[in-house]
């Protein structure tokens, strides 16, 4: 063999040379490296090996790395192009860090990686760990998926040393959690106090409000000093603000039940009214009642315009008149502070305006409603108010009466009599025939005719 046989070449020598410096990698193991290029597809990473290993990128996902970053990474395929993974890979994980976990009694964190039967694979630094399905959170978790690439604190439930199973639970944490958070929000839980709350669920007759793991209830009444129609004029869900607790109580079942009030830390706009008895104001209709008319007479105020007061210059007017949103002039007759109550009525309504009708006179009138006597009416241009009565009506029938005569009907009547009191008696013109006291009489002894009829006693004193 000759000399130079007998050594080896320069190029299988710096072979052996790298090939002694060369790290020796296996799968699960956990290296250092430099991102040395990023792409598209993938990161490629120096580990000290003669080729760069490389990092899969999820397609269309940003890189989580930059060129130039130092960063610890896992071995998946060892062999071939060598391929990575930033997060520890499952089954080649440090059982110690579990177990040590568990002896303490410390959470730990992983990451979900897969649904499975009965529940999720947890991965913890390599091992694999099993989540039930009821206690990865303390609320049922509608979509799965949405949990999958999560990273997750838990506490280990169960370990079996002899088979590596490893049982996490997340509910528990949040449990414990939650159970610390009560007893701090219940200690400031007295009624008087002022608590911050979030809006979490709203209702017709109110809202919902987290103070901290315990809900209260804001009534609707309890939102503004002005009737509130709607909750959601109000508050919306998520509002994060202050109320006051204005009462705690326990149901038949010992459930807790928190009134609050966010009325009660406003201004009170009662405390800077300046009305005056005899003063007009602007005011708008807001809404009627059997009762009367409510006005907003101010920010958070409403005044009563009562059904008796439905009158102006003399003449009643019907709550038909008055359209909700409708501004007018009225006039403040009555303040009630203690009662936060205030009473209106319009300009001219105690006016006193009579009637220079005689007896013989032709008049505009309209119709306001059919009683069983005969149709009330009120004079269009004159204040004079009073009754056509049935018996002058050529057909009697109180069908067609009423079918005829509807309320603001406007018709001519004569006035045929007129009393001490101011009472009018009206036939339609054309229809001027009297009758005799007799016949007045037997109408005004008939009680099942007149009823309730305002003008029974005119007919018996006649």
């Amino acid at each position: 063999m000759s000399e130079n046989e007998k050594e080896l070449s320069f190029e299988e020598m710096l072979n052996q040379s790298e090939a002694s410096s060369l790290k020796q990698v296996s799968a699960g193991q956990k290296v250092a490296g430099k991102v040395i290029q990023v792409s598209k597809e993938c990161v490629f990473i120096d580990i000290g090996m003669r080729t760069e290993a490389i990092l899969p990128l999820p397609a269309g996902e940003p890189s989580p790395v930059n060129e130039g970053d130092e960063v610890d990474v896992y071995i998946v395929k060892p062999s071939g192009q060598v391929e990575l993974s930033l997060e520890p890979i499952m089954g080649f994980g440090d059982f110690s860090k579990v177990t040590e976990a568990h002896e303490k009694g410390e959470p730990i964190e992983g990451k979900v990686a897969k649904i499975i039967p009965g529940g999720y694979e947890i991965n913890i630094a390599g091992v694999r760990c099993f989540c039930p399905h009821s206690q990865i959170n303390i609320r049922a978790v509608k979509v799965p998926e949405e949990m999958i690439g999560q990273t997750l604190t838990f506490k280990i439930l169960e370990l079996d040393p002899n088979t590596d199973n490893v049982v996490l639970s997340r509910r528990a944490l949040q449990e414990e959690e939650l159970n610390a958070k009560l007893e701090e929000t219940r200690s400031k839980l007295v009624i008087g106090a002022t608590v911050t709350g979030t809006v979490v669920d709203i209702q017709n007759f109110g809202a919902f409000m987290d103070l901290g793991g315990i809900q209260g209830l804001v009534h609707v009444s309890q939102l503004a000093y002005q009737q509130v129609a709607r909750v959601e004029d109000v508050l919306s869900i998520g509002d994060e603000l202050e109320v006051k607790i204005l009462d705690i109580t326990r149901d038949q079942k010992g459930k807790e039940r928190i009134s609050l009030s966010l009325k009660a830390l406003l201004p009170n706009p009662w405390d800077s009214l300046t009305f005056e008895v005899g003063q007009e104001i602007e005011a708008r209709v807001v809404r009627k009642s059997n009762f009367g008319i409510f006005m907003n007479v101010a920010p958070s105020i409403d005044g009563l315009l009562p059904r008796r007061l439905l009158k102006k210059a003399g003449k009643n007017l019907e709550m038909e008149d008055f359209q909700e949103g409708e501004s007018m002039t009225v006039e403040v007759i009555e303040v009630d502070r203690t009662n936060r109550k205030i009473a209106l009525a319009l300009p001219g309504w105690d006016e006193e305006v009579k009637s220079n009708l005689k007896v013989g006179d032709l008049l505009t009138v309209e119709v306001l409603k059919v009683l069983p006597v005969g149709i009330l009416v009120q004079g269009v241009e004159d204040p004079a108010k009073g009754l056509i009565h049935k018996r002058t009506l050529k057909n009697s029938s109180m069908k067609a009466i009423s079918d005829t005569y509807q309320p603001k009907t406007k018709i001519e009547v004569i006035l045929e009599d007129l009393d001490s009191q101011g009472r009018f008696n009206f036939v339609l013109k054309g229809d001027s025939e009297t009758v005799d006291r007799e016949t007045l009489t037997k109408f005004a002894d008939d009680q099942q005719d007149l009823g309730h009829n305002p003008f029974a006693s005119f007919f018996k004193n006649k």
